[in-house]
């Protein structure tokens, strides 16, 4: 595994990141989300701040294994989430969420570690819980840290649950090409 120690643009405007595609994505299943909720890979965690003022959320934890993206996400504070140090490959339970997303994390983890990392973020969630998954596309956003690549077929092997592609414009005219699974426990 290539290790990644980056900080994604926009850290210090979460409004960027709810009208970016993946906060598309949590306002697309706005009813699932409550709770426990855990941001995996979240980076400087504006998605996480976002998802922590929904009403319905009682906690976020956002895990990344870049200790320079949680030193940022920390200079935030919100009494209402946690950030925590996670390898990619998830060799340690995380407790248990009522909803889990991560969006732009499995495309980083080697195809030998997907289907243990997979079980682990499964069996993090409560019953009745559930998994969002955003992936791109096969290699429609190429970049040396990603190991594996998806196609619909791929994350439903995977997840054992229904995928289909997202090819939307984000609120910034930015054209997105994912793959999305979600999975109810």
């Amino acid at each position: 595994m290539k290790h990644e120690n980056y900080v994604s643009p926009y850290a210090d405007s979460p409004d960027y990141w709810w009208g970016h595609h993946n906060g598309m994505l949590i306002k697309d299943h706005l009813p699932l989300i409550y709770g426990k909720v855990a941001d995996i890979g979240c980076n400087h965690g504006a998605l996480s701040r976002k998802v922590a003022e929904l009403e319905s959320v009682r906690m976020v934890t956002g895990y990344d294994i870049s200790e320079a993206a949680l030193t940022v996400a920390r200079q935030y504070p919100n009494p209402l989430i946690t950030y925590r140090h996670l390898d990619f490959r998830m060799t340690k339970p995380i407790g248990y969420n009522n909803f889990m997303y991560a969006f732009h994390f499995l495309e980083h983890i080697e195809r030998l570690w997907l289907r243990q990392t997979i079980d682990n973020m499964l069996n993090c969630i409560y019953p009745g819980g559930h998994l969002l998954v955003s992936v791109p596309y096969k290699d429609a956003y190429p970049s040396e840290y990603h190991e594996s690549e998806f196609d619909e077929r791929d994350l439903e092997m995977l997840l054992g649950a229904k995928a289909w592609r997202d090819e939307r414009t984000d609120a910034h005219g930015n054209k997105h090409n994912c793959v999305v699974s979600l999975v109810k426990i």
